[in-house]
Formats: structure tokens, sequence, C-alpha cells
């Protein structure tokens, strides 16, 4: 009988907790709101997760997708703390991700620092597959990682003997991208019925949102002609098309660029292609040498036209 009673004046003293003060309870909080971080109402629940002496953070927090979060001050993730980033969240001071904690910046996520930051020793639980923003200066603690399939983009000063992407740190305003999100096998222009029919394939993509297709005359001066879908994240091969029927006559360039879904962007060497006027006249044909060659001539020659363009082909 003692030990029921004691039982339900434990229960009672719980709830009671619950009502009065429900952040000595929590342990998980959610963002579901934009806001700051000290604003109840930015949270589910209604409650704040409370910053040990102003900066450390002690509990379990989710900013979650297609929400931003803005923390005024710094912030040191302590050891057993997990903090997933589905969405956005500033830290306006510096970050620390003390050893033992986990962070995970998941694809689509950016977590944005306005100073600076550090992975403090053996800190190896930092997993970063969205985009980590650091203003200022990053310390890469000894024995440190920071893994994943992000980019990690520092404005100022990378140093210690940590990893990023198991790539050594030591270099100014140095961008780390886990690995290229594309890989390109292929990129082929054809003339196809006074079109250019250009191709290429990949064996890979990462985060991949559109290829760009871009066109010049010169080599130099670039403007973009189309855009093609990626795939996202595929590990196959993948296939692509799309046809340029504005032609103009004599030595175009065409290359690739790809943009993921955080903004960033690579471009792939260019190639050229001739684009012959078939009703122009032969004025000329040449072997490799720049020797004349008759019509009797076998081998791989070039026929010079009257409004100066050219055409490499092979005659039997």
């Amino acid at each position: 009988m003692e030990k029921n009673i004691n039982i339900q004046i434990m229960n009672k003293i719980l709830l009671l907790l619950l009502l009065i003060c429900p952040t000595i309870i929590l342990s998980q909080y959610t963002s579901q709101n934009d806001g700051d971080w000290t604003v109840g109402s930015t949270w589910v629940g209604g409650s704040y997760p409370v910053l040990v002496s102003g900066i450390k953070l002690s509990n379990d927090v989710t900013i979650s997708q297609f929400t931003e979060v803005t923390l005024n001050g710094s912030l040191e993730v302590q050891s057993g703390v997990n903090l997933l980033i589905e969405g956005t969240l500033i830290i306006t001071g510096n970050i620390t991700f003390k050893n033992g904690c986990s962070i995970v910046v998941e694809s689509g996520g950016v977590l944005q620092i306005l100073s600076s930051g550090a992975n403090s020793n053996n800190s190896t639980d930092v997993t970063i597959n969205g985009t980590l923003i650091i203003d200022n200066d990053f310390e890469a603690g000894s024995g440190s990682e920071i893994n994943g399939s992000g980019v990690v983009d520092i404005g100022g000063s990378s140093s210690g003997s940590g990893t990023i992407f198991g790539v050594n740190t030591g270099c100014n305003d140095c961008v780390f991208v886990s690995t290229l999100p594309i890989e390109l096998i292929n990129f082929e222009a054809e003339e196809l019925y006074n079109c250019i029919n250009l191709k290429w394939s990949t064996a890979s993509q990462i985060n991949n949102d559109y290829f760009a297709i871009h066109k010049s005359y010169d080599g130099y001066y670039w403007h973009e002609i189309g855009r093609v879908f990626g795939e996202g994240n595929v590990h196959t091969i993948v296939e692509y098309e799309w046809l340029d029927t504005e032609i103009d006559y004599g030595l175009v360039y065409y290359k690739l660029s790809q943009t993921d879904y955080d903004g960033y962007y690579e471009e792939f060497k260019p190639i050229s292609v001739m684009v012959v006027n078939k009703e122009n006249k032969i004025i000329e044909t040449i072997n490799f040498l720049g020797s004349k060659v008759n019509d009797s001539f076998n081998g791989f020659v070039i026929n010079i036209y009257d409004d100066g363009s050219f055409e490499k082909i092979y005659k039997e």
C-alpha cells in the first residue's frame, strides 16, 4: 500500500513539473517556424533550447526542412548532443563541435556561421551532406574529421591537422567538395539534318539539378542556349541529347555546365564542331600537310569552301 502511494506521489510531481516548467523535461527540440532561436513560437511545444552558460548546447535539436532559425551569439555543441539540420541554421557568432557530439547537415540543409568555427580534437561525427558555410576562419583539431557528400565553404583561413572530406586543411578562402557532383563520360557534337546534335552521358550524379548548354563563336564569349534537367542522385549511366536548331556556318564551340540544388556549379571542357554550308563550292582540297590533292587521293583531306569554311573528311 505504502509503495503504491509513493508511486502516485511521484507521478503527480512529474506531471506538475511538466505543467510548470516543460523545459526541464524536454531534451529534444524541433523547429516549426522561421525565427529567432530564443523565441518560443519558433519551436514545437513553445519552448526554446536554453544554452548553458549562454553558448553550450546540451539538448538534441532538429532544424526542420523549410525552416530558418537564427541564433544571435556563439554555439558550442557538447559531447553526446545531436544537432540535425534539414533546413537552415544561422549562427551570428562562432561555432565549436566538441568531441563526442553528432552533427548532421542533410542534403538541402544549410549551416551558416557568420564568424569562425572549430572542430575539436578527435571530433569525428560531423557529417555534411548539404552545405556548411563559415564566413571567417576554421580550425580542424587534431584527429578531427568532417565527412559526407556536401560542400564546406570557408571564407577565411583553414588550419589544423584534421581533415575535411579526407582532405587536409591549410588554405585561404577555399571550398571543400566531397566528390565531383558529376562524372562526365563524354560530350560530343555532330551535324544532323542541318542542326547540331549534342550528346553527353554521365556515370554518376550527386545533387544534380540541371545542365546548361552554352554556345560560342570564338571560344571566349559564351551564351546559354538551353537547359536539361538532371537526375538528382544516381549512380548508373544516363545519356542525354539536345538539338541546336540555330545553325551558323563555320566553327562553333559548345560547353556544358552543371548546377546542383544548393546553387553550386561546375563547367566542363568545351568542344567544337565545323558547320559547313553544303551549297558552297569547294575551291581547294588539301591533305594534312597543306599540299593540294586531286580526286584520286585516298585518306584524310580538308575541303576548303568559297565562304572560307572548311571540312575534314576521309576519302576512299
